[in-house]
């Protein structure tokens, strides 16, 4: 194994960090190895009493115990110098993300040191083949009898302990159980994401993320975010930096409730996880298969964690049944936790945080300006006879919208080369085609007979002409 020998009291890279917990759990091993042949019973695990009465008469025993003590310690102390440095060390990473006990600590140190290769099954003669842990194993391993007792150790691996409820760690049957085996019995693995982190796989790969949720690493500053009151990011900030709290952004599809929620993890110094609730299943085990690893990558990043249309999970009639579960396991979030939604869920309450409400207002004419300034695309002009100003009073839209329209307007220029101009025609064409979904004719001109006959519809919409800006109760919109 390879012993990291830097003199100096931090540790300049994870490896030396990984290298020592390598030698640490050799050490480890050949105390537990020397204990099992000095056992006149073959019990996987030993008692406290007669540990303790071989250690005493045993001096090579006591060597061992006094040894792993002063290596945990040198270990830890090194540890905590270099992250004071600035030093990223994946373990002591998961130690603070996770509030992990020292033990948690050491069987993930060995763990890893198992599911990395360093380490030899001493059960075999010739100590090569590859070692598979048990939760015996890792008893007998850890327990000293003295400040570890088995039952401490063996407690780590509960479904309600850290490194099980997090994920962090999969217990499943050994070889020869046809049945669920005492726990003592299990075999215990690293999980496969939590082992890639060790190795410095840092950002969260697509395999974890899948169609359900989408990380973003560098968030929208607050500056870029365009809104009538900027000192709604503001507000949003403060309430995240409170654990005790959720935070609740309210409003209508495409006004910026995401980026708000971004701007706010980014003055926090912090990545987004956006968890989509809608292509999540309304089924228990597929709510915990979808969950489960998303939150347990929101600690690993330290990201503020966005659950989007939330309102809209599992509304129907006969489905709030799986309610309870979803808080559960909203519940175990301890980063920054942000719902967004034309409403607030009816199930925020029992989430185990206080809803911090936030409504996002439709922008404004000269936000929707600015908007569409920022989102076309470099070569591409309005008409002479089409100016922004007259754009945005009689067309009302979202931010959604114009970057929509605006990435449109440019691949169709492109494909149709119309030299770069952009005309009335051109812009209610796109929004036509691209949002009928939401209504026949939107993008109908305001005092045509057309417009006069459109009824007032019943939700808000993203992209709509002037006469349709409702009050401010529909106009409560966020994105």
């Amino acid at each position: 194994m390879v012993i990291s020998a830097d003199p100096r009291p931090g540790y300049d890279e994870p490896s030396q960090h990984l290298a020592d917990w390598s030698e640490l759990f050799a050490r480890m091993v050949d105390r537990m190895v020397t204990l099992k042949a000095r056992t006149p019973r073959g019990a996987a695990v030993l008692s406290e009493h007669d540990r303790a009465r071989l250690v005493a008469s045993d001096p090579e025993l006591a060597g061992f115990d006094r040894e792993i003590a002063t290596r945990t310690a040198e270990i830890g102390a090194r540890a905590r110098f270099a992250r004071r440095l600035g030093v990223a060390l994946p373990i002591e990473i998961l130690r603070e993300r996770f509030a992990l006990a020292p033990v948690d600590i050491e069987l993930l140190g060995a763990l890893a040191t198992i599911e990395r290769g360093t380490a030899f099954n001493p059960y075999t003669m010739g100590k090569n083949e590859p070692l598979q842990a048990d939760v015996a194993f890792l008893v007998a391993l850890i327990a000293n009898g003295d400040t570890m007792l088995p039952g401490e150790v063996r407690l780590r691996f509960s479904a309600d302990a850290p490194l099980v409820a997090h994920g962090l760690v999969e217990l499943s049957a050994s070889n020869g159980w046809s049945a669920d085996p005492p726990l003592v019995y299990k075999r215990v693995r690293i999980a496969d994401r939590v082992l890639d982190f060790i190795e410095g796989a840092q950002e969260p790969p697509p395999s974890i993320l899948g169609a359900v949720a989408k990380f973003v690493p560098q968030p929208i500053a607050t500056a870029d975010v365009l809104l009538p009151d900027p000192s709604l990011v503001e507000q949003v900030t403060r309430a995240l930096s409170r654990p005790d709290q959720a935070v609740v952004l309210a409003g209508s599809p495409g006004v910026g409730r995401k980026s708000i929620a971004g701007a706010a993890a980014r003055a926090l110094g912090r990545p987004l996880l956006v968890i989509d609730l809608a292509e999540v299943p309304v089924e228990i085990r597929g709510l915990d298969a979808a969950l489960a690893p998303l939150i347990r990558e929101a600690h690993l990043q330290d990201a503020v964690l966005a659950i989007d249309r939330a309102h809209d999970y599992a509304d129907a009639d006969g489905q709030a049944w799986i309610h309870p579960r979803l808080t559960e396991l909203l519940r175990r979030v301890r980063t920054p936790l942000v719902f967004v939604g034309e409403k607030a869920p009816s199930w925020v309450a029992r989430a185990g945080r206080v809803p911090m409400h936030f409504d996002v207002p439709f922008p404004t004419p000269e936000v929707q300006r600015r908007l569409w300034v920022r989102h076309l695309p470099p070569g591409l002009r309005l008409a002479p006879d089409l100016s922004l100003e007259a754009l945005c009073k009689r067309y009302s839209a979202t931010g959604a919208s114009i970057k929509e329209a605006c990435e449109e307007l440019g691949r169709l220029d492109v494909v149709h080369q119309r030299g770069g101009t952009a005309t009335e025609a051109h812009i209610i064409n796109v929004v036509r085609s691209r949002l009928a979904h939401r209504l026949s004719s939107l993008a109908t001109r305001v005092g045509t007979p057309m417009s006069a006959t459109l009824p007032v519809p019943s939700w808000p919409l993203p992209f709509a002409p002037q006469q349709y800006r409702w009050p401010s109760p529909i106009a409560q919109v966020s994105s």
